[in-house]
């Protein structure tokens, strides 16, 4: 940050000097202050990006937030499907603490095709062809992301590289001059600018950011499907019905061993064995029902045998039988 903090040390050295020609030692730890309250500002400032980035490219490739837990600190740990997590704080109790005057603030809001582009200032943020640049990948393409703002060693902000500039051509300081204008809140002090505040229900959860716009990204849904047995037994042409348990199941395949018959309806599994007269049945096979939710996939499998042996015992499949047509 060399010619970022020029001024501050020009005048801590100016300070010095005057200080040497009286008897007092001057006392230099407001500036020294401030300029870690810059540092600090910067540094925030950057998470705050890569959080949004994160959320906008959650939203775009269909995750799930797998959890949303307010920390100690007030702080939001956002855990999603794909194993990745950002910590956000709202501004519920920052208001006051926002940049200072002279520096306009990053942002995201929709452009006319509804994709999610980074603002500053309340101004679309233009590429080289006068595009608006996405913020996660353009035109939504997988793998291809969309370019980040950042705040240059100079506290300068930039995009891919190059500086951005105001309307006369001049780089944009990501602080204001003197910071006077964005002091923080006394109660919010960590409060982000980015993010108004943050809800949830049991469906999802819903970040509002400081202009208005709001990301809704969906709960994962817990999926579970299983039998209360593992295999079953059965005299020709018997038919039994196995419990299921479910859970946030939105479809499923059934497959079987040739000549059983097999249907699933709400929690009964239906299965009947085939007629001995059948020559082509299998007698011994796995039935298997995949089961899809909107967060995982589960595969559950049922053994069975078809036998003339007489059955009995626990499991061993029911006295009903079904006469083939």
């Amino acid at each position: 940050m060399k010619r970022f903090f020029t001024s501050w040390v020009f005048a801590a050295c100016c300070a010095a000097m005057l200080g040497s020609c009286s008897d007092d030692k001057y006392d230099d730890s407001a500036i020294r202050q401030e300029i870690e309250n810059i540092k600090s500002e910067i540094a925030a400032m950057k998470t705050q990006i890569s959080s949004l980035k994160t959320l906008v490219e959650a939203l775009d490739r269909h995750k799930f937030i797998t959890d949303c837990t307010q920390q100690s600190d007030g702080s939001y740990t956002v855990k999603f499907s794909d194993g990745t997590w950002i910590s956000i704080r709202d501004g519920k109790d920052g208001s006051d603490g926002k940049d200072g005057a002279d520096a306009p603030a990053i942002g995201i809001a929709r452009n006319g095709d509804g994709v999610y582009c980074w603002t500053l200032g309340g101004t679309f943020i233009l590429d080289d062809r006068g595009a608006a640049i996405p913020v996660a990948g353009r035109d939504g393409a997988d793998g291809e992301d969309g370019a980040t703002p950042t705040i240059n060693g100079d506290g300068y902000w930039e995009i891919g590289g190059k500086p951005i500039l105001d309307a006369d051509g001049k780089p944009i300081k990501a602080v204001g001059r003197d910071g006077k204008d964005g002091k923080d809140g006394k109660d919010g002090k960590d409060g982000d600018s980015f993010f108004e505040k943050v809800e949830q229900n049991e469906d999802e959860v819903i970040f509002t950011l400081a202009n208005g716009e709001t990301i809704v990204i969906p709960k994962a849904k817990e999926v579970n499907f299983f039998f209360d047995r593992t295999s079953l037994t059965l005299k020709y042409g018997m038919t039994e019905r196995v419990a299921v348990t479910q859970k946030g199941v939105e479809s499923f395949a059934v497959t079987k061993p040739d000549g059983w018959r097999v249907s699933l309806a709400e929690n009964t599994l239906t299965v009947t064995a085939p007629a001995k007269e059948n020559v082509f049945a299998e007698r011994n096979g796995e039935i298997s029902v995949v089961a899809i939710g909107a967060t995982a996939t589960i595969v559950a499998k049922l053994r069975v045998t078809v036998t003339d042996e007489i059955l009995d015992g626990a499991g061993a499949g029911s006295s009903r039988w079904e006469t083939w047509n």
